[in-house]
């Protein structure tokens, strides 16, 4: 009996050590249950975001996609819009155009003048007859084509003989008591167009142009005195003043007798009648 109370104590530790390890067991059975639970409830949120679990010797699961599929949350995130394409940078402000330039032709320097394609220079020519009315002239075409003639017959004698007839053209027109000539003159490959001109700006011209008009055979039919030659309808104006007034002043003092000895014709000249020696 004495023994008995002795074990009874191990007897009860024994009994109190195995009910700690049976509940021992049972806590961690109990907490592998709940651990199975929780892992299967985590599998099948997971394999609803297109995860697969698995198992490693880590302390948690290892994640992987499903046949590529993405998760929900990101699945159904918005893509991010496309940033704007840059515009052009801006270009310098535009200066002024520049400035075209067209280059000569090599060959256009190497054209001597007075060829063929250019024509040959000619010379224009102007002088006004004094003396002669020009709308008498222009009735008589035989007296007119003399009158022209003999103005090309006078420049020629001017110039020179290697200018001909064919050379030369001419114009009139009418003016107040005159008339007005243009000869326009096509200068020969053997004359120099400036040495032509010079021989016409002579002070010889406009006499010897006078001196063949008041040749012709009848001009005094056509005439109104003596024909003059001047480079400006207004020097014949300024003849005819003067003679008029000289006929005037003569008419009304001591001269008087010195006029009437000459014979004395009446000068139409803008509407006026005077008297011309």
């Amino acid at each position: 009996q004495h023994m008995r109370s002795w074990l009874l104590p191990f007897i009860v530790a024994g009994a109190g050590a195995a009910s700690f390890l049976r509940s021992s067991h049972d806590e961690r059975a109990i907490a592998s249950l709940v651990a199975a639970v929780q892992a299967d409830l985590q599998s099948d949120v997971l394999a609803r975001d297109g995860f697969r679990v698995g198992r490693s010797a880590g302390p948690g699961p290892v994640l992987s996609p499903v046949d590529g599929a993405l998760p929900v949350s990101l699945a159904l995130a918005p893509a991010p819009s496309p940033a704007p394409a840059p515009g052009p940078a801006p270009g310098p402000a535009p200066g002024p155009a520049p400035a075209i330039v067209v280059a000569a032709s090599p060959t256009v320097g190497s054209i001597p003048l007075n060829v063929d394609s250019m024509g040959p220079p000619t010379v224009d020519f102007k002088k006004t007859v004094c003396g002669v009315d020009y709308y008498m002239l222009a009735g008589k075409a035989e007296l007119q084509k003399s009158f022209e003639h003999k103005l090309k017959q006078a420049i020629i004698a001017e110039v020179g003989q290697k200018l001909q007839e064919q050379d030369i053209v001419v114009e009139i027109g009418p003016a107040p008591g005159a008339v007005l000539t243009q000869c326009i003159i096509t200068v020969p490959n053997e004359l120099n167009e400036l040495a032509v001109r010079q021989k016409l700006d002579q002070a010889t011209m406009e006499t010897n142009m006078a001196a063949a008009l008041n040749g012709i055979t009848g001009i005094a039919e056509v005439s109104t005195g003596s024909a003059t030659v001047h480079s400006k309808p207004s020097e014949c104006e300024e003849c005819v003043s003067f003679e008029t007034l000289l006929i005037q002043f003569s008419t009304t003092h001591a001269y008087a007798p010195m006029v009437e000895k000459k014979k004395v014709q009446p000068l139409a000249f803008s509407g006026v009648q005077a008297l011309k020696v």
